[in-house]
């Protein structure tokens, strides 16, 4: 089993996908953007140390991203599938204390660490960075 160094309480806002309204004709959804209730969860949060330059209208603009580590089991436990989009508001040290706001969105989800049998990954790894993969507004926020 996939064994975390250094978890931090993150705090999720998952998209709503299920109350996401789409447009009748076009099979699109609107441009508005609901969240579901927050979750909180252990992880390994690794941020990106370097920061990366990419040109904009007044310059160059630095971005910043990382990684989120989450143990499967601690995901189920939670009652929480993380999906590209959702919003990571929060972080905090493991008993709740020192929480930090950030608005970081979830860009991917990938599985690692098999179990001695093979039977499933025993981690879920969350590319995140600042910006919403989609230019879609939120909502409430």
């Amino acid at each position: 089993m996939g064994r975390l160094f250094h978890t931090e309480l993150v705090t999720v806002a998952p998209l709503a996908r299920a109350a996401q309204r789409a447009d009748a004709l076009g099979g699109e959804p609107y441009a508005r953007i609901s969240r579901s209730s927050s979750v909180q969860v252990l992880a390994q949060v690794e941020e990106d140390d370097r920061n990366r330059r990419s040109p904009g209208q007044g310059g160059a603009v630095v971005s910043q991203g990382g990684t989120l580590v989450f143990e499967r089991a601690a995901l189920e436990a939670a009652g929480y599938t993380p999906t590209a989009g959702d919003m990571i508001t929060a972080i905090a040290h493991r008993d709740g204390t020192g929480s930090r706001p950030v608005r970081w969105y979830v860009q991917a989800v990938r599985f690692s660490g098999k179990r001695p049998r093979g039977r499933r990954a025993d981690l879920v790894i969350c590319p995140f960075g600042p910006r919403s993969p989609s230019r879609n507004q939120e909502e409430g926020l």
